[in-house]
């Protein structure tokens, strides 16, 4: 049986690495990042990402990560 698949949406949002502010782009589908982009026509970055900021996305579906507060 086919995989049905939600149409794609992207969001653009800013690299949380370092305090440069580079713009990326965020492809969603089915709730999760597959792809990673940089737009070309936004400061500082102009369409490029560090590797942090490209590969650096799998944080968001680690199993370890922490979700809740903890703070008791």
């Amino acid at each position: 049986m086919p995989t049905r698949l939600t149409p794609e949406s992207v969001v653009r949002t800013t690299c949380p690495y370092c305090g440069v502010g580079c713009q990326m782009n965020l492809h969603i589908r089915d709730g999760l990042i597959y792809r990673v982009s940089a737009p070309f026509d936004s400061a500082p970055n102009y369409g490029n990402l560090c590797v942090k900021g490209r590969f650096g996305t799998d944080f968001t579906t680690h199993p370890g990560r922490l979700k809740t507060p903890l703070i008791r």
